[in-house]
């Protein structure tokens, strides 16, 4: 993570792991501490989704593996909708 202080804002990049960069980017003018930019940046990490995929890209998953586990949640949620689940 990287941080820039440019014209009172603060830029902030983060590098996953096929190398490319998500700009996060908080205005300080709006932020009236420090404490308050922090949670601004935790609520648009989360936002974003960037630990999810991070999570996802540790390891490679075959496209085969991911349609199999889709399917087969959305069997489990159809059951549990209709009240099959044992």
């Amino acid at each position: 993570m990287v941080l820039y202080n440019n014209k009172k804002k603060i830029l902030i990049f983060q590098k996953t792991r096929l190398y490319l960069f998500h700009m996060i980017i908080i205005d300080l003018k709006k932020e009236k501490n420090l404490e308050s930019a922090l949670r601004t940046y935790k609520y648009k990490v989360q936002r974003l989704k960037q630990v999810q995929n991070l999570r996802e890209r540790q390891e490679f998953v075959k496209p085969s593996v991911k349609r199999r586990a889709e399917i087969n949640k959305a069997i489990y949620v159809q059951k549990k909708k209709n009240g099959l689940d044992n």
